[in-house]
């Protein structure tokens, strides 16, 4: 019974969703990330009380032996031979999760503006242009449910300005499968790098 409970709720676990919902309006950036119906980050955070800052203490002065020679500094330089596999794991990565996020909704709305009425012409079909060339590209990728885009000419504004609402939806055990698999991957890798470092 207990065994059946538990493989119960690690299903149930497993098929939560992840969540991540963004929106872009005009320089403004909103965002937020959730388990199933909770949210778990939110992005401009929401101010704490600031607790009153205790006096630092003061520092003990450190005793140098000047005969003992300098220890030599670590160096943290990025070994770049590391860079081609850990890209091919990403990319294939980026390719098995093509077309399983889900995208409920996705709203794109673009308000054109320029110097004169022939400038926000053009603006306007341009950015139609773009929207018609990364739609494929976006259908390709993901699997959208719900999708609204329009441009809007502003001839009282002399700039572009954009608005972009999207919402993303991941199993959980999807995420961990591909984790998993990206993970048993890249331990190969920096073995070998440790190994070729240590000789």
């Amino acid at each position: 019974m207990i065994a059946a409970v538990a493989a119960a709720l690690v299903l149930l676990i497993l098929a939560l969703p992840l969540g991540v919902w963004f929106r872009y309006d005009d320089g403004t950036l909103e965002a937020a990330a959730s388990v199933g119906p909770v949210t778990v980050f939110r992005y401009p955070m929401e101010p704490r009380r600031r607790k009153p800052k205790k006096p630092p203490k003061p520092k003990k002065a450190r005793r140098t032996d000047p005969d003992k020679p300098p220890e030599p500094k670590k160096s943290g330089k990025f070994n770049w031979k590391l860079l081609k596999p850990l890209l091919s794991i990403l990319l294939d990565l980026l390719g098995q999760m093509r077309r399983k996020l889900l995208v409920p909704e996705l709203f794109l709305c673009v308000r054109c503006g320029g110097k004169d009425a022939a400038h926000t012409a053009l603006q306007y079909g341009k950015a139609w242009a773009l929207i018609g060339s990364l739609d494929p590209v976006l259908h390709n990728c993901f699997r959208i449910a719900h999708r609204q885009a329009e441009v809007l000419c502003d001839y009282h504004s002399d700039r572009l300005r954009l608005l972009l609402e999207m919402r993303v939806r991941l199993r959980v055990g999807t995420a961990l499968w591909l984790g998993l698999q990206a993970l048993c991957r890249l331990i190969p890798v920096f073995l070998q790098y440790k190994k070729k470092a240590v000789q």
